[in-house]
């Protein structure tokens, strides 16, 4: 009896190796194949990265290790408010941070935070005055005057004008 035990139990441990087996050829030719894309993937965006033009805003040189240490606070009320004082808008603001205009229009409705680099890139605007910023735009081609805001009207005050 014990004979037939041990022969009905190596019979099972075959027929489970077998099945194993079969279940996980699918799944190791899908790893395969996930590897092989994500080493594409790597190559593009090592490709991509040597596309980039280099940093629009220099990092300011006079700071010391300490200072770059700490956080900058940068809120969504604060971006739009030095975009406004600058006389930006969300296009060259985006092109001077090396960003998307989508993702500066994202910061200022607070949907979502910059990137701790283009927190300093923000903080080092803050230090520009007029005439830097003015020759900052020139040199990257970029048009140095923002187009005026439209003054938001009421519908009985558009219609008094009439």
């Amino acid at each position: 009896m014990s004979d037939l035990k041990s022969v009905l139990a190596s019979e099972i441990r075959r027929l489970a190796r077998k099945e194993v087996k079969a279940a996980l050829l699918p799944l190791q030719a899908q790893v395969s194949a996930l590897k092989k894309t994500v080493v594409l993937q790597n190559a593009k965006i090592k490709a991509l990265g040597n596309r980039v033009p280099a940093q629009a805003i220099p990092e300011p040189e006079t700071e010391s290790a300490s200072v770059a240490d700490h956080p900058v606070r940068i809120t969504a009320e604060g971006i739009v408010k030095l975009r406004r004082k600058l006389g930006l808008t969300q296009v060259q603001l985006a092109t001077l941070l090396g960003a998307s205009n989508f993702s500066v229009s994202h910061w200022e409705l607070g949907k979502t935070k910059p990137r701790e680099i283009c927190k300093r890139k923000i903080a080092a605007l803050r230090s520009l005055g007029k005439r830097e910023l003015k020759r900052l735009l020139t040199e990257k081609g970029i048009a140095s005057t923002a187009e005026p805001v439209a003054a938001k009207t009421s519908p009985a005050a558009r219609g008094s004008r009439r």
